[in-house]
């Protein structure tokens, strides 16, 4: 049968007659494969494109008790054109975790061996862990803590929302040896009482 050019050819049923696919397109000229349109992306191998607004345009579909996982997207490694391994860049595993520079993602969302950023609010329904967090501006600012939560750093630091907050340890205030239970480096201004057992004159 004859039919449109690029246009992959099927068998629309059994006992039929070959037919081309008009969303089945292959445009050898630059190697590219489109399936929902006839004109694949010309900076891409494949171009999948939604045929309507209720389409879902790529769906993954892992066997009954899947144990692999089921997506991976790698880029090989070496010098030269010559590939020797590859890099891992994106893995989804059958747990349904998504992992960044990891093979092995443990939680739901895990990044191995780089940087993140967060352009926006970040929201969390439970605990956010980190071996430390580092401050990108010297701005003052604050750090709200609503009256029904809490926030805690390591079990040394303790803010209630409401209630009475906690440090474990000694606290140093213009100095990183504090010595004692408080420890501060410059003069203080009071602006109600000051009550202890025992004031002691350093001279």
């Amino acid at each position: 049968n004859s039919g449109n050019a690029n246009a992959l050819a099927f068998y629309p049923s059994s006992g039929t007659t070959v037919d081309d696919a008009s969303l089945l397109f292959y445009n050898s000229t630059g190697a590219h494969f489109g399936i929902g349109t006839t004109t694949p992306a010309t900076y891409a191998v494949a171009t999948i494109e939604s045929t309507s607004t209720g389409a879902v345009p790529l769906l993954v579909r892992g066997f009954t008790g899947q144990a692999g996982d089921l997506l991976r997207i790698v880029v090989p490694t070496g010098s030269g054109g010559a590939a020797v391994g590859t890099s891992t860049l994106l893995t989804v595993s059958s747990a349904g975790n998504l992992g960044l520079n990891t093979t092995t993602p443990g939680a739901l969302l895990s990044i191995q061996n780089g940087e993140s950023y967060l352009g926006g609010a970040v929201t969390a329904a439970g605990n956010v862990k980190a071996p430390y967090f580092s401050a990108t501006s010297s701005t003052a600012s604050t750090f709200p803590v609503a009256s029904t939560t809490s926030f805690s750093v390591g079990n040394v630091i303790q803010v209630l929302g409401a209630g009475a907050s906690t440090f474990s340890g000694s606290l140093g205030i213009a100095t990183g040896t504090p010595g004692t239970a408080l420890g501060v480096t410059g003069a203080g201004v009071f602006t109600d009482s000051l009550t202890a057992k025992i004031f002691k004159a350093p001279s």
